[in-house]
């Protein structure tokens, strides 16, 4: 794996190239809260980052957690074990081993291997426009890794281990410290998305690249990867999309059926709105707009919205 010189000190949970699709022609992405109302445009790399949420310090007792949490995993011996058993073998060598700011640069240096591929991939989907992807079979497999890297990664995901954890062995129990609860959920997360991935890959899918030519624009947030199935309790009732670009998105409309399928098509001004419904339910904390008069009128949008449900908890008829 490719080591980088500098140690990293801002960890992106939303990809920072795929992210920089939604900057304007001034390297400026308009961030709007949807609580308060309140937006404003960044040009900084902060935008969908924390401060080393990534680091990771190899903690013998999160790794031993880490390995019993996927030890039921692991005796399935299906696509997705081969996966955990992958990240296990590479924990457990990576502890002892010469790796440059190891701790803080050893999972980014990771992600950035998948994030080469998907770069290139939009890339490659954006000059394509409506052409037919018959063939691109990695086109499937690179959307697969990117949207459940982007599930597990984002602090709305992370935030859902909340409480506390605790190792229980015959000898007592333990409960993990603030970092190693930290680590723990870090690592958890980064391995399960890989087994879904290499699932979903193996059980077949359908993905629909989804083109919105002349019929507005696709609205981001630092919660990209949506589902929008509920009650799951098998990877096949999975159905969920991401936007690739303000004028693209992916949709996981199938898996299952054992065929890899990858379809183009355009879609209308109703869907894209129906999608930026659905990213505004899925936002964790901030919208991001390609456009300051796009980003302006969500921000009316939400300021009379908040005044009209204010208004009607206020009045007699709602006591």
């Amino acid at each position: 794996m490719p080591q980088s010189k500098n140690r990293k000190k801002l960890h992106h949970y939303v990809h920072e190239a795929y992210l920089a699709q939604w900057r304007d022609g001034s390297n400026a992405i308009h961030i709007l809260n949807p609580s308060t109302g309140k937006s404003f445009a960044s040009t900084r790399r902060g935008v969908g980052a924390e401060s080393r949420f990534n680091d990771f310090t190899f903690d013998p007792m999160v790794i031993d957690l880490l390995h019993y949490a996927f030890s039921r995993r692991l005796a399935d011996k299906d696509p997705g074990s081969d996966a955990a058993e992958i990240m296990l073998s590479l924990v457990s060598w990576a502890k002892d081993m010469d790796y440059l700011h190891k701790e803080h640069n050893f999972f980014e240096d990771f992600y950035e291997i998948y994030e080469n591929n998907i770069g290139i991939t939009i890339s490659q989907i954006k000059r394509a426009e409506l052409a037919k992807p018959e063939g691109r079979e990695d086109w499937g497999l690179n959307l697969l890794f990117f949207y459940f890297l982007q599930l597990f990664r984002v602090p709305k995901a992370r935030g859902m281990l909340s409480g506390e954890l605790i190792w229980s062995t015959p000898e007592g129990s333990t409960t993990l410290d603030g970092c190693q609860k930290r680590e723990f959920t870090m690592l958890h997360m980064l391995i399960n998305a890989l087994c879904a991935a290499c699932d979903a890959h193996a059980l077949g899918f359908t993905i629909r690249l989804r083109y919105a030519l002349a019929a507005g624009k696709i609205i981001n947030s630092d919660a990209p990867a949506v589902v929008r199935s509920s009650g799951i309790t098998r990877l096949e009732e999975l159905r969920g999309w991401m936007p690739l670009t303000p004028r693209i998105a992916m949709e996981l409309d199938e898996v299952g059926g054992g065929f890899r399928t990858v379809i183009s098509e355009p879609m209308s001004r109703d869907t894209v709105d129906q999608y930026n419904r659905s990213m505004l339910e899925n936002v964790h904390t901030h919208l991001y707009f390609s456009s300051a008069s796009q980003c302006a009128d969500y921000s009316r949008r939400i300021v009379r919205k908040s005044a009209v449900e204010a208004s009607e908890s206020s009045s007699p008829s709602s006591a």
